[in-house]
């Protein structure tokens, strides 16, 4: 196998998000203090939005501020869409680092690696690459760039996995949800999938879509969910990563799902209420059994 490595500087800094890192770790900060959500067991996996901060920064630090509670994290896996290029498979960046105004987040060599070789035998193709990663030119694709200083300030020196997907379909998203669930094996990581909801349409429209793909994840069904966007009752333009993400994380011992917010980007005062974008934090937790707490153990203690 041929790693890809890639020393990726910002693309999308002073535009979804401050590129002075002052001003950008204080605004997370207060977003993590603002947060108020809290976990009810082992976190596996959640979904967050990618948008400007101004617009869907508040619903991603519900579940980001989270991980602070997890000394014992090993790596995060980020899938997210391809916006900028177009191309059949998913895309795993297996060396170098992402930059954000906060300094690198590293890439999980091993993990990456691992994630690609577990793939070799399912029908969807993953592969180490760079597409979809890039940051110059025509490029800049910024579904995980957004993620990765939420993760710098709550763990400032956990590693990635960045993964885009080149397609959206079920059989592409569970066949990663496998991969990364066989490579997570014996291993502490926490996965995320990166989307927003529907795009452009009235604040009542949106909400009716928006709330099948709340329906769906929250039941922890990813081929209803799949039946939804097939059947266009939902929309997200990152629908691969989320049943990938349900699927790893389902795999990996989660067995409950909960919604932590959902808002649009008529909540922002920059938004206009005729054509809004939908945003949802979600998290997937293996739950807290009523008998573990009767015996008084810390409920927290794996996180």
């Amino acid at each position: 196998m041929s790693d890809i490595m890639i020393k990726r500087p910002p693309a999308v800094a002073g535009q979804f998000y401050p590129a002075d890192p002052v001003q950008l770790r204080q605004q997370i900060e207060k977003m993590f203090s603002d947060a108020g959500t809290e976990a009810e067991g082992e976190i596996y996996g959640f979904i967050c939005p990618h948008a400007g901060y101004v617009f869907s920064g508040s619903v991603a630090a519900k579940a980001y501020h989270l991980l602070e509670k997890i000394d014992n994290l090993e790596s995060v896996v980020l899938v997210g869409p391809s916006h900028r290029e177009s191309f059949s498979f998913a895309s795993v960046l297996t060396d170098g680092y992402y930059e954000t105004p906060l300094g690198k987040a590293r890439i999980d060599h091993e993990l990456a690696q691992e994630i690609v070789e577990s793939g070799s035998s399912l029908d969807y193709e993953i592969k180490s690459s760079d597409r979809g990663h890039k940051s110059g030119g025509m490029f800049g694709e910024h579904c995980l760039e957004v993620q990765v200083p939420f993760l710098q300030v709550a763990l400032p020196d956990v590693k990635i996995v960045p993964i885009i997907m080149g397609t959206q379909a079920y059989k592409a998203a569970r066949d990663l949800g496998k991969a990364i669930a066989d490579a997570a094996r014996g291993k502490r990581i926490v996965v995320i999938a990166s989307s927003d909801l529907s795009h452009y349409l009235s604040v009542s429209e949106a909400m009716k879509l928006d709330q099948e793909v709340i329906n769906e994840v929250t039941a922890f069904n990813p081929q209803s969910l799949a039946d939804a966007f097939q059947s266009r009752k939902a929309q997200a333009c990152g629908a691969g990563p989320m049943m990938a993400i349900m699927t790893a994380s389902r795999l990996m011992g989660a067995d409950s799902a909960r919604l932590l917010e959902y808002k649009t980007s008529a909540d922002s005062p920059y938004g206009d209420s005729n054509r809004v974008v939908g945003y949802m934090s979600a998290i997937f937790e293996k739950k807290v059994s009523a008998k573990t707490e009767d015996h008084g153990k810390n409920v927290h203690a794996k996180l």
